[in-house]
């Protein structure tokens, strides 16, 4: 049904783990869109595809994921974020789920984790 079929988009800056995202989480329950590569075409790529949920890194060119999030959060208020970084601080992790962020994950740990991720949160999606 296509009505169950979740948008993601992701926003990531590396070729090889855009790559890589796409790749796990090319699946018959989801529709993943091509990479975002940076902020301003994060920004110019979102209001069209309308993703529930994005997948982004905190280092993105021309700002940071945080603000990102704040930004696309005005624009879908329902979207569900995963950060998945390298920049692991508690300060990030804090701020991420202030600004409305869902799963914060690290890429050099959890980046197997990403489908389980992505999956819990299509539940509340419905």
């Amino acid at each position: 049904m296509m009505s169950n079929i979740k948008k993601v988009m992701i926003i990531d800056d590396s070729e090889i783990i855009g790559r890589r995202l796409v790749q796990l989480l090319s699946l018959p329950s989801l529709k993943v869109f091509p990479v975002a590569k940076s902020f301003s075409q994060a920004l110019e790529i979102f209001p069209k595809i309308k993703p529930d949920i994005i997948v982004l890194d905190f280092n993105i060119p021309g700002g940071n994921g945080i603000e990102l999030l704040k930004k696309l959060k005005k624009i879908r208020p329902t979207v569900k974020a995963i950060m998945l970084t390298n920049s692991t601080a508690a300060v990030y992790k804090r701020k991420f789920k202030e600004s409305g962020g869902d799963i914060f994950l690290d890429k050099t740990n959890d980046f197997i984790n990403i489908t389980d991720a992505v999956f819990s949160l299509t539940g509340s999606l419905e």
